[in-house]
This record gives C-alpha cells, structure tokens and sequence, in this order.
C-alpha cells in the first residue's frame, strides 16, 4: 500500500512539473524602418536665367543631378597604354554636386560645385 501511494505522490508531482511554464512567450519586436526625411531644398524648384544679345532665357528644368568625386591636387604625367601616371597628393579627394538645366529650346546650363578635401 505505501508503495502505491508513493506512486501516486510521484506521479502526481511529475504532473505538476509538467504543466509548470519556464518561460513566457514573448513576441518578437516589430521593428519599424526610419522614415527618411526630405531636404525642404530638393522640394524646391530649380531655376536660372540669363541674357545674352539682349535676350533673356529663362530655365526651369533640371534635366540631370550627379554627384562629382575626382582625385585633387593630382598631374597627370603620362599617359601609355590607356593607363594614366599622375603624381600629387594622394589623399586629397574632390567633391562636388552638378546639375544640368535645359529649357524647352535646348537652351542650357551646366552648374556645378566643387569642394576640395585633405
């Protein structure tokens, strides 16, 4: 008889341990990707307009924008093969943002800004 009651207490107990939770269930983070912010200068419009032989031209489309990263400080030596040979500091880098603007006449500018980095 005690060893049946030992095996009910056993059991019984291997029962409540199983039922017994370790860990909550959590959820995974919802992870939210940053908003990128615009510059209120790219919602602007481009414009240019100058006048040449007393006729004004006006320009109001930017056709191209680019992004200018050259080598600065740097003269080119020599050129042989297609490969070119310069000499200069290395490290100094050039850069700069263009824009192209034509108007509805194929009138048209190219501007263009430079900064020089050491």
């Amino acid at each position: 008889m005690k060893s049946k009651s030992l095996l009910g207490v056993a059991i019984a107990l291997f029962f409540l341990a199983a039922c017994k939770k370790n860990d909550p269930v959590t959820e995974p983070p919802i992870i939210i990707p940053p908003v990128e912010k615009i510059d209120p200068l790219e919602l602007l419009g481009d414009s240019v307009s100058y006048t040449i032989d007393s006729e004004k031209i006006a320009i109001n489309t930017v056709v191209t924008r680019a992004v200018v990263n050259a080598k600065s400080n740097v003269k080119l030596d020599s050129v042989a093969k297609g490969t070119e040979y310069t000499s200069g500091d290395r490290d100094s880098v050039l850069f700069g943002r263009q824009f192209k603007m034509y108007n509805d006449h194929s009138n048209g500018i190219i501007i263009t800004f430079l900064k020089n980095t050491t």
